[in-house]
């Protein structure tokens, strides 16, 4: 194939240059207006006037011309075929066309099951195809290869379809009355996604409830006894816990709700009912072990015996409470709540409702990408995501806050604020223990008394007494949380285009997902670099010849050069001093380097009921002017930067909050 003339054409033009030419070769190929006999040498080798081309490595050569040319503009060489003499012989064409329609077939599998297509849009799509693939299928039924019989097992309120744990783990190494109970599964210590173990549809809870785990309990008991064997190699299982929220837990564990008056499931405390709730007064009540609970010694707390109780576990101890139902959706909410709608005595008029709405709706640009949902004004309350209440909970709240409520109020929620921040960080875990954080929960439970009232005392913040005990036994609260199954949950909600056999239809796409998709690995523990570039900030002293980037994303932490991002800029250095990133470097043996300037004061941002420095929560202020470099592995923690006073243009003092995740 021989080059005739240069051209530079944008982007959009080269992709339909390339897409123009490569048509023509096919169809060329199918209609033989080549004059193969004539071309053919007698050796049955193909020859031509530059190189030896078929359909698939023009594209190849094409490929390559586009890595070496410029992001804006390429050079773009302009092919005349006529110029080529093209031989080839049968069974090199057939093996083309075979590779090029089992691409083709892995393209659109991919993109079905990842786009949310309807199955009579792609069925459509491949009748359309069959003209230029007709090795392709002409339903989708058969491009996805749908299971057709899904075993459903029918229960007294709805329908049960067991996919099996076994299974699951072995990859692993909407507006209706209908309700879902799927049975998830989650592997700890590893980096992975949730998993469908089960799935339970109907119009009501699933009943009776032997019927509906039983599978799962059988399958569980069989997997925990023998192990699992995957290629001659034996793996033990072991659960490490059951993550629900309140109500799932009663009616697993057949014990009281959450409005009962012997619901707690950690401590014998008999609730009183005041104001149209039940309420509970005592934070010292007697503890409840696995062994009382097995034998039912507080008659008042159970209403039956649970199928789980077969299984070796422990039902007060491995059931841990979980911080995103209880401390987000349900303390922090009901605060905020109290501070509008609350007594008179903690209600915040109108005007300073409006300024902290205005104060948290300005910090949206200081947000990082690691935060899903931006601040919203107070107005939207009701609709807060339980994401929206830990950002506020763990990073907002102590700013907006500040000066805005009574001091009582404030310091009271500092003391829920400091002590969950101890709870969702092994870091803090070793270095302040669970224990303090303890005694935090449990004074906030008691001023909340006297603040709000004795009818505060509710389910929920009784429950903070013991959350310490969870992060005693199993670390980090966010190792026991709701938030990656309930991100699993939207994506099996999603998976339901029609109110006709919702179940059988959730199993059918997360079978064509299943089979179509590539299964997580271990997190490679190399850096990522994104978006290099060669005009940032260098050491006028520097003779080392580097990589420039405007991103990396090491260890799970995206870090930006300030110039890209300006709120994933900022880094806490193992010195303790915060750093604005102007640059991201690698030398010629893959160090890498982050040139900055560091805020050279700062100083604790509260007092009470500890110093915020000892949690990494700074007021930082006086930015240096000369550039510095330190290796990235210097770097303990990505920091969320706001502005300390509200309505500044150009701030010069900031609060600086590391990203407990990035810690």
């Amino acid at each position: 194939m021989s080059c005739k003339k240069i051209k530079i054409v944008g982007s959009r033009q080269l992709y339909r240059k390339i897409a123009k030419e490569k048509n023509q070769i096919l169809s060329k190929s199918v209609t033989e207006s080549f004059d193969f006999n004539s071309n053919i040498s007698n050796n049955g080798d193909a020859s031509c006037s530059s190189n030896s081309v078929t359909g698939a490595s023009f594209e190849t050569n094409v490929t390559r011309d586009i890595k070496h040319c410029s992001q804006k503009f390429r050079t773009v060489p302009t092919f005349n075929l006529n110029d080529c003499k093209v031989h080839t012989t049968s069974d090199v064409h057939t093996a083309t066309c075979e590779s090029a329609d089992k691409t083709v077939t892995t393209v659109l599998r991919h993109w079905a099951t990842t786009s949310r297509v309807p199955h009579n849009a792609v069925t459509s799509l491949l009748h359309g195809l069959s003209p230029y693939h007709p090795e392709l299928p002409l339903d989708c039924r058969t491009l996805l290869k749908v299971e057709k019989n899904i075993v459903v097992k029918k229960l007294n309120s709805g329908e049960y379809c067991h996919l099996g744990l076994f299974y699951q783990l072995k990859n692993f190494l909407t507006n209706s009355n209908i309700q879902l109970w799927p049975i998830l599964g989650i592997v700890v210590n590893y980096k992975s996604d949730p998993f469908a173990i089960g799935i339970f549809c109907g119009t009501s809870k699933p009943l009776p409830l032997e019927s509906y785990l039983k599978d799962f309990l059988d399958e569980l008991e069989d997997i925990l006894t023998t192990g699992i064997y995957i290629e001659h190699k034996r793996y033990l299982v072991k659960i490490h816990s059951f993550v629900f929220d309140a109500p799932a837990r009663s009616f697993l564990k057949r014990i009281k709700s959450h409005s009962g008056y012997s619901a707690c499931e950690r401590c014998t405390i008999h609730g009183e009912y005041i104001q149209g709730r039940v309420i509970f007064k005592s934070i010292n009540a007697p503890k409840r072990t696995n062994k009382t609970f097995l034998e039912q010694i507080d008659e008042d707390h159970h209403l039956g015996t649970s199928p789980l109780s077969k299984l070796p576990i422990g039902l007060v101890t491995d059931f841990p409470i979980d911080y995103m139902h209880n401390v987000c959706l349900g303390v922090t909410r009901k605060l905020l709540d109290a501070l509008m709608n609350g007594p008179l005595s903690v209600r915040l008029p109108n005007r300073k409702v409006v300024l902290i709405s205005n104060h948290l709706e300005s910090l949206k640009p200081y947000i990082p990408i690691d935060f899903n949902r931006k601040p919203r004004s107070l107005s939207d309350l009701s609709r807060w995501k339980a994401t929206e209440f830990r950002t506020f909970l763990l990073y907002i709240g102590p700013l907006v806050l500040k000066d805005m409520v009574d001091i009582a109020v404030y310091e009271n929620f500092l003391l829920l604020h400091c002590s969950i921040t101890i709870l969702l960080s092994n870091s803090h875990i070793t270095h302040i223990g669970t224990s303090f954080a303890g005694k935090l929960l449990k004074t906030f439970v008691e001023h909340c008394e006297s603040l709000y009232g004795e009818h505060f005392q509710i389910y929920n913040i009784h429950n903070l007494c013991h959350l310490n005990e969870d992060a005693e036994r199993f670390g980090s609260l966010n190792c026991i949380s709701s938030f990656p199954f309930e991100n699993y949950l939207g994506q099996l909600k999603r998976l339901v285009r029609s109110t006709i056999n919702p179940l059988q239809e959730i199993c059918n796409r997360l079978s064509e997902i299943e089979k179509f998709s590539t299964h997580s690995e271990i997190e490679c523990s190399q850096p990522k670099y994104l978006l290099e570039y060669n005009y940032g900030p260098l050491l006028l002293n520097s003779r080392t010849m580097y990589k420039q980037y405007k991103q990396i994303i090491t260890n799970g932490r995206l870090f930006s050069v300030y110039s890209y991002s300006e709120c994933d800029c900022y880094c806490k250095h193992v010195s303790g001093f915060v750093i604005q990133i102007r640059n991201i470097l690698k030398d010629y043996a893959n160090n890498i380097f982050i040139v900055g300037n560091l805020f050279r004061k700062r100083s604790s941002f509260y007092n009470y009921p500890i110093n915020s420095s000892e949690l990494g929560i700074l007021l930082i202020s006086k930015l240096s002017n000369d550039l510095q470099i330190w290796p990235l592995s210097e770097v303990v923690a990505k920091c969320i930067c706001m502005p300390s006073i509200l309505g500044k243009e150009k701030p010069n003092m900031w609060l600086s909050v590391p990203i407990l995740h990035t810690v």
